[in-house]
């Protein structure tokens, strides 16, 4: 998870550093929450499959920030390389749940 809070802060100072606030990046951040409760295999499951989501909404807003010149080719390959890692990492984590089941 700490790779995750790691892209998470990323994604926000990016923002914030073109000039966008949260409430303008939506809740693609937010969907990332933090995870620390125990909670059942199928509400892990949905935490896992929001968060998923959430990423590839996050490198979405990248790859727009990119397209307008807001940030640079190399900050948006290096985050969308961390949110590949990433996203690789919740789908495994979806697929065990679903095996275990």
């Amino acid at each position: 998870m700490q790779l995750l809070m790691l892209f998470i802060r990323e994604i926000i100072w990016t923002i914030q550093g073109v000039g966008m606030n949260d409430r303008q990046f939506g809740d693609a951040a937010n969907g990332c929450a933090i995870f620390f409760a125990k909670f059942s295999k199928a509400d892990r499951k949905n935490y896992f499959i929001t968060t998923h989501g959430s990423i590839f909404e996050c490198v979405a807003i990248l790859d727009i920030l990119m397209d307008e010149n807001l940030i640079a080719k190399e900050d948006f390959v290096s985050r969308a390389q961390k949110a590949d890692e990433l996203s690789r990492i919740f789908f495994a984590m979806i697929r065990n749940l679903e095996t275990k089941q």
